[in-house]
């Protein structure tokens, strides 16, 4: 991984910490059912801290696809800690901004190259994240990773309906990156011709 992306990463995600929480502990706003680190992209952003930290690009090819669904579609609807305003609001900006980022770069770094079992790692990165997010929600009463509560009734129809976004989306994901990976590769052939 390049120094300054791992340096920065890390610089960013821990100041984001660092002024974040204090300020919903200080401000008696902290809630366990809201704040702690168990949905999806929280998961993800310790995830790149730890590759990063670690200069394990393993890890982030892992969840690459992820990095980019997940906060694209937190950010296209937001819901949770941006309903709070004000710093809620703009840390959920800034922190969802950072994993878009990371995602951006380590599929950049293998210039488009995933195989297919790319959708299967995610998927299980995902459905490990639910698997304590189940824990966590019976524990905290809350909807982390979105599994506690029901977002669309009843609930015989939106887990599974869920499980198959999952699919569809990091399939669907691959098939983009995949399409890139033949635009690229076929400018190279073109420009060796030359």
């Amino acid at each position: 991984m390049n120094k300054f992306f791992r340096i920065g990463m890390i610089t960013a995600i821990c100041s984001g910490w660092l002024l974040y929480y204090p300020y919903i502990i200080f401000n008696k706003t902290f809630d366990a059912a809201l704040h702690l680190p168990f949905h999806l992209c929280s998961l993800m952003e310790i995830a790149v801290l730890y590759a990063c930290l670690k200069n394990n690009t393993k890890v982030l090819e892992i969840i690459a696809y992820p990095l980019v669904i997940g906060p694209a579609l937190a950010l296209s609807f937001p819901t949770g800690t941006f309903d709070l305003g004000g710093w809620h609001t703009a840390y959920f900006i800034y922190y969802h901004a950072l994993l878009i980022t990371s995602g951006v770069y380590i599929i950049l770094k293998k210039r488009f190259s995933f195989s297919r079992s790319a959708i299967w790692k995610a998927a299980l990165f995902i459905f490990a994240g639910d698997c304590v997010a189940v824990w966590v929600n019976m524990l905290t009463g809350g909807n982390y990773m979105f599994i506690g509560d029901p977002v669309v009734y009843p609930a015989i129809v939106y887990y599974p309906l869920l499980f198959v976004l999952v699919w569809v989306f990091l399939a669907g994901f691959h098939f983009l990156v995949a399409g890139a990976d033949a635009v690229v590769r076929l400018r190279q052939k073109q420009n060796l011709a030359q």
